[in-house]
């Protein structure tokens, strides 16, 4: 399906369905959801070397409508397994998609870091912020906060949030399908965070915090939507 979307008066891309507000969130860190939407509707521009010491902004290219229509076949399924709450298979999409992106000639231009020249204005002094708990281990390089996010997303039966206390247990169960080796005590989780050995923790109330930090963005799209 098409892209709908628009800006609003601070610069800021708003999505006119709720849901796809909602899964460009939940998509974040891993990928950039506007980045990509960005790339599709012809619009994103890749900082380019200009010599010095310096970058300028690259070059928007339109795409084919062929192109373009491969590529939004891939969104819409990853989009579509978002709304049925399948988070791995709207990953395995994204990645696909992700791969599409960079094989049609815009390197790394799906990845949530790219340097949007119009839009990141801090960019030229490479001081993009890493994701808050940074993880790289046996090859994969993912945040606790985007496990988190996930995490937060989660509903019962009734359209509810679950309650922290019951996705304590799916996140140690997350860590521990991500071979991080999870050791839970008194009301702490100590995990592999590289392949040196170190080893992050995390509480139980800092757990807590952060969902509550998530939902609380969560309810923010929501709103602004209305």
């Amino acid at each position: 399906m098409p892209i709908k979307r628009a800006k609003d008066v601070k610069g800021f891309w708003r999505y006119d369905d709720e849901d796809e507000g909602l899964f460009a969130f939940v998509a974040l860190p891993t990928y950039s959801i506007e980045s990509i939407d960005d790339f599709i509707q012809g619009l994103q521009c890749v900082q380019v070397d200009a010599g010095g010491g310096k970058t300028s902004d690259g070059v928007a290219v339109r795409l084919d409508d062929s192109v373009q229509a491969a590529l939004l076949e891939k969104r819409d399924a990853a989009f579509s397994a978002y709304k049925t709450a399948d988070f791995d298979l709207m990953m395995a999409w994204l990645d696909a998609l992700h791969w599409a992106c960079r094989s049609y000639g815009m390197q790394e231009a799906a990845r949530p870091e790219v340097l949007v020249a119009r839009r990141q204005r801090q960019a030229n002094r490479g001081n993009a912020k890493k994701p808050r708990g940074s993880i790289k281990f046996d090859g994969e390089s993912f945040s606790i906060n985007s496990i988190i996010k996930k995490l937060a997303c989660r509903l019962d039966e009734l359209g509810d949030f679950l309650p922290p206390s019951q996705l304590w247990g799916e996140l140690i169960s997350e860590l521990d399908g991500r071979r991080l080796e999870p050791d839970e005590r008194n009301d702490c989780i100590t995990y592999h965070k590289n392949d040196e050995g170190d080893r992050a923790r995390l509480t139980r109330a800092s757990f807590g915090s952060m969902l509550s930090k998530a939902r609380k963005k969560i309810r923010q799209l929501s709103a602004a939507k209305l």
